[in-house]
């Protein structure tokens, strides 16, 4: 086991062990632990599946590198789901959890290699890639918006005729939409 593998094992194992007895402690006060609830939630299928990859490192044995791979794609997906929501997204991954650190899982390279990031960093991976994913959308509505403009522009007066007629026709049929397809283009 290398160091990176067993530090960043025993680490979150620690973290595991110290938010079971917050939460412990806290629904034996009858206080809020759905914090602590929420962050053992990934935390603990994200350890068990680690110490799988980590004991068979070397081995050639892929089944717990498989269950690590699958959790923390499960973790990504949490993290892009939760981000949209400010109270869930600070319930999940503000304050200490942010400085734990987890294994990132690489196709093709042997667990002994993969490298641990902070979850903070994990989480800000995301929140840019979403936004990255807002800007190209936006960017491709704004083209498709300027070429429409561009092409009714371009229409001449008979054309003009005839897209209104297919609008209409459309609207008949509850629809403001008429639908072109590249075949209809002839375009090779």
């Amino acid at each position: 086991m290398t160091d990176t593998m067993n530090i960043t094992l025993t680490t979150l194992r620690a973290n595991v062990q110290a938010l079971r007895a917050t939460y412990q402690q806290a629904t034996a006060q009858g206080s809020s632990a759905r914090r602590v609830q929420a962050r053992l939630s990934y935390l603990v299928p994200l350890y068990k599946a680690m110490h799988a990859a980590v004991q068979q490192a070397g081995s050639g044995t892929g089944g717990g590198v498989k269950k690590y791979t699958y959790e923390f794609a499960e973790f990504g997906l949490l993290i892009r789901k939760v981000m949209k929501h400010q109270p869930d997204f600070e319930k999940y991954f503000e304050g200490d959890v942010g400085n734990i650190e987890v294994l990132v899982p690489v196709a093709g390279i042997a667990v002994e290699d993969w490298t641990a990031t902070p979850i903070s960093a994990l989480v800000e991976q995301a929140v840019q890639e979403a936004q990255a994913e807002r800007l190209r959308k936006a960017n491709l509505a704004r083209t498709a918006e300027e070429a429409r403009k561009v092409f009714v522009r371009s229409l001449n007066a008979e054309q003009r005729i005839l897209l209104s007629q297919a609008l209409t026709a459309a609207q008949a049929n509850r629809s403001n939409v008429i639908q072109l397809e590249a075949r209809d283009l002839d375009i090779k």
